[in-house]
């Protein structure tokens, strides 16, 4: 990875919450960057899905 893709992120009062937000031996094994990226690009994922929804369509509406 590309060093001017990587940023400093304080992660106080966050650890414990990231450590616990799954209960499966997976993510036990997972390094605490791992779980970061992983709920980061999940919660992206899911505002992307909701922008989409909430964008109507151009052709919506449209009078031809």
């Amino acid at each position: 990875m590309d060093m001017a893709n990587r940023v400093p992120v304080n992660l106080e009062g966050l650890r414990e919450r990231i450590e616990h937000a799954r209960s499966d031996s997976a993510w036990k094994e997972l390094s605490l960057s791992k779980k970061v990226r992983i709920l980061l690009k999940e919660r992206l994922e899911e505002v992307e899905h909701q922008n989409q929804k909430a964008t109507p369509s151009p052709t919506v509406g449209k009078e031809e």
